[in-house]
């Protein structure tokens, strides 16, 4: 399944703030949640380095998308750590 050319070339997460996830895994316009998502840190997704990847692949885009819903599930109100500080 191809993603529409109403995708822009991804370079993040999101898409004039909508959430690049939902937007190619179910062509749903939503705001990116920012810090109420299970993928943020320190500001940023720390999925920004494989948002051309994941625009071109839905199948990965619903995979992850699957993933933050069960982790946003199991922790609510407490964001979740992927990248430990290293000083």
């Amino acid at each position: 399944m191809a993603v529409g050319p109403q995708l822009p070339i991804m370079r993040a997460m999101t898409v004039d703030g909508m959430c690049t996830l939902e937007l190619v895994a179910e062509h749903q316009r939503t705001p990116c949640p920012r810090e109420g998502c299970a993928f943020w840190e320190k500001d940023k997704c720390v999925l920004m380095d494989v948002g051309t990847e994941v625009a071109h692949r839905p199948e990965v885009a619903t995979l992850l998308l699957r993933l933050r819903r069960e982790l946003e599930e199991a922790v609510p109100h407490r964001p979740l750590h992927l990248v430990h500080d290293v000083a």
